[in-house]
């Protein structure tokens, strides 16, 4: 469902950022800073909005592929680890606004919709910024 799929999307995005923040060139620690910070505030975002609609907030585990990327990054370093983790974040971004978009415009839960319309423009900034990175 969308807070699970938002979640482990925002985790993702942390991890790998803390991985950016450590092993990339400039430009990507930068980016993989901003990565760590927007994506905990969103991540706090939406665990208090899940709370307001009553439901149960808990932070679900990766997905498989996303370990697989993670460990990937784990095992490159210089001009490799950018590449790599600008193609992925590419990927997780594209993933991540059609995820938010979309609930942004028909969820069905009010305080958890009002998370997703926030974090639309956001991630649309991220994937604008990985595409300049990417050329």
């Amino acid at each position: 469902d969308f807070v699970t799929a938002a979640a482990q999307s925002d985790q993702f995005e942390i991890q790998e950022g803390q991985l950016a923040a450590k092993k990339g060139s400039p430009a990507v620690k930068t980016f993989g800073e901003h990565m760590v910070r927007d994506h905990t505030k969103n991540s706090a975002a939406l665990m208090a909005a899940v709370s307001k609609a009553g439901m149960i907030a808990a932070t679900p585990p990766l997905r498989t592929d996303q370990l697989s990327m993670i460990t990937e990054l784990q095992n490159l370093s210089g001009a490799e680890f950018d590449r790599a983790y600008v193609k992925q974040q590419l990927q997780a971004h594209q993933q991540a606004l059609a995820l938010v978009s979309t609930y942004a415009k028909s969820g069905d839960t009010a305080p958890i919709r009002a998370v997703a319309q926030e974090a639309t423009p956001v991630v649309q900034m991220h994937l604008n910024m990985l595409e300049k990175m990417a050329h």
